[in-house]
């Protein structure tokens, strides 16, 4: 039996503690997780903290960003692929979010990052998404386009009922345009952060983000709401207050993606 020495100093147990990327480290959720509708409006706080940690930092790297895409839409050609470049800038701007929620702190230059990381890949999202998006405009397009071509090339029935199906189907229309766009818009909300930070694949990238955008319609729709409000809000002084608004709607991208994607159920991801 070892007898224990009351006058021995103390001694602490020596574990392996694991040590590295806090943000890395944690648990992620291919599939996502479903946000409580709440989480749209906290997503907006959550980003202003992160966005009055660096305001000069982050106001230097929008205006990078800007720059880029209208240089890219200057150039002919290039102009009607600007948003084949528009997950490159995102990856960057994730990159520049990430950087702040694991160190405190991030550096300008990080805005390039997509085009030191898988450019490839994102290009490839880029592309993918126009394509998406032609396609989905495409099929509205026909479905108006051949109303409109009876009610002037069919017969008198068929340009009354032409004209009559042109009228009452005009708001679907509208619909169809915004489910369209809505369509588009869910592949490539966070596939550019799965792409660069993660090495998804790309077309595994827009099928999750699209999964993870339609489990959050409650939430999306809160920060849409959010976001009129603030638009409000931002606008009040002169425009002003959009100094600060713009770059925290950028923000709450990558901030939606840490909570879906790395989140828990009782929604403690930040």
């Amino acid at each position: 039996m070892t007898e224990h020495n009351h006058y021995a100093p103390p001694r602490t147990e020596v574990r392996d503690i694991p040590v590295g990327d806090p943000l890395d480290s944690e648990h992620f959720n291919p599939e996502g997780r479903t946000c409580p509708a709440g989480s749209g409006w906290r997503w907006f706080g959550v980003a202003w903290r992160l966005f009055k940690a660096q305001p000069l930092a982050w106001w230097g790297v929008l205006l990078l960003s800007f720059v880029l895409l209208v240089v890219v839409s200057m150039i002919p050609l290039l102009n009607l692929l600007t948003s084949v470049i528009f997950p490159v800038a995102m990856a960057g701007l994730g990159s520049c979010a990430h950087s702040l929620m694991r160190d405190g702190r991030f550096e300008i230059t990080q805005v390039f990052d997509g085009f030191k990381r898988r450019p490839g890949a994102l290009l490839m999202a880029g592309l993918l998404y126009l394509l998406i998006m032609m396609l989905s405009m495409g099929v509205v397009f026909l479905f108006s386009a051949a109303s409109v071509t009876a009610m002037f090339l069919g017969s008198v029935a068929e340009r009354q009922m032409a004209m009559q199906q042109v009228f009452s189907a005009g708001g679907l229309m509208v619909l169809g345009y915004f489910a369209a766009m809505a369509l588009a818009m869910s592949t490539i909300v966070f596939s550019p952060y799965l792409i660069h930070e993660r090495n998804v694949p790309v077309p595994q990238a827009l099928l999750m983000s699209f999964k993870a955008s339609f489990k959050n319609v409650p939430a999306s729709i809160v920060w849409i709401l959010s976001y009129l409000l603030w638009a409000v809000v931002a606008t009040i002084p002169l425009g002003l207050g959009w100094l600060v608004l713009l770059p925290v709607v950028v923000i709450t991208g990558y901030v939606g993606y840490r909570d879906i994607f790395y989140g828990s159920d009782q929604g403690r991801g930040f």
